[in-house]
Order: structure tokens, then C-alpha cells, then sequence
């Protein structure tokens, strides 16, 4: 198999990250982390709308986090809690895990990122080796927001 990937976060960015994932060749979907307790122990294909993958989603992020994972999308939401964002992060990076993440807009621009969040993250990945890849568009901004700010 491939790199091993869980993805955290099954909204409207985690979902078709899941099917991503499902889709690559060279990638194995290992873990999903949600929130919801409604979405506890559910497939994360059928969460996905994509059919049962056996991959059954769980709000236990460390055990993930400890399964041997290579690597993290993170798609939870990082503006209305963005010290729990933050420490999920940094967990990831800590334990080794590499992330890309649509979620931290602070990171698009490292040069404009306040220094003490990027030492942060700098020092997390010198430490364990890990990555972090930050890009996208928010959901919902470029789409409803942008437009009525850019013709005012």
C-alpha cells in the first residue's frame, strides 16, 4: 500500500478529501476523526457518499495519531476555535505526522504568519521530520463573500 492518511474533519472540505484519499493510488485512507457524535463509528465512504470503505470514523485522534500514520488532512474548523486547531496541529506535527490543510489561513503566507505561530510549527517539524502544507480556499468566502466585498 501506499502512505497511510486519515483525514480530520468530514465537512464540506473532509468529505471529498475522503474520497480523494479512496481514489489515489499511492494513498491509503487509515483513519477519520469527527467531531459529531452522530457520525461516531460510521464508514467514512458512506460519510463520503461513496460506499463502505471500512474505515470507520472515530473521535479519538490520538489513537489515530499513534497508528503509524503518514500523514494528516486536516479539514476541521480552525476560525471559530482557533487555539483547539492550533493544538490538534501541532499534535500532528509533534507525533511525526505530516498535514495539509485547507483550515489555517495564517500559514497561506509564511511571511506575513505572526512569528511565535510560525516558530511554533517550525519547531514541531525540526523536531519530528513532518510538514506542513497550508492552501485552498475557504469554503463559502470566494463564493458568497468575495464577490459582494470586490464589487462594493
Amino acid at each position: 500500500m501506499g502512505l497511510k492518511v486519515a483525514v480530520w474533519g468530514t465537512g464540506n472540505v473532509g468529505r471529498p478529501a475522503i474520497r480523494a484519499v479512496l481514489s489515489h493510488r499511492d494513498l491509503e485512507l487509515t483513519g477519520v476523526i469527527v467531531a459529531n457524535p452522530s457520525k461516531l463509528g460510521r464508514d467514512a465512504g458512506e460519510i463520503a457518499g461513496v460506499g463502505p470503505c471500512e474505515v470507520y470514523a472515530t473521535d479519538d485522534w490520538q489513537s489515530v495519531l499513534d497508528s503509524g500514520l503518514d500523514a494528516m488532512v486536516y479539514t476541521a474548523t480552525a476560525d471559530t476555535r482557533p487555539e483547539e486547531a492550533m493544538a490538534d496541529l501541532l499534535a500532528c506535527l509533534r507525533a511525526g505526522v505530516s498535514v495539509v490543510s485547507s483550515a489555517f489561513y495564517t500559514f497561506l503566507d509564511p511571511q506575513s504568519c505572526p512569528e511565535e505561530l510560525k516558530a511554533a510549527i517550525d519547531d514541531a517539524c525540526s523536531e519530528s521530520g513532518a510538514s506542513l502544507f497550508v492552501s485552498g480556499i475557504d469554503p463559502g468566502w470566494v463564493m458568497d463573500m468575495l464577490p459582494v466585498v470586490a464589487s462594493g
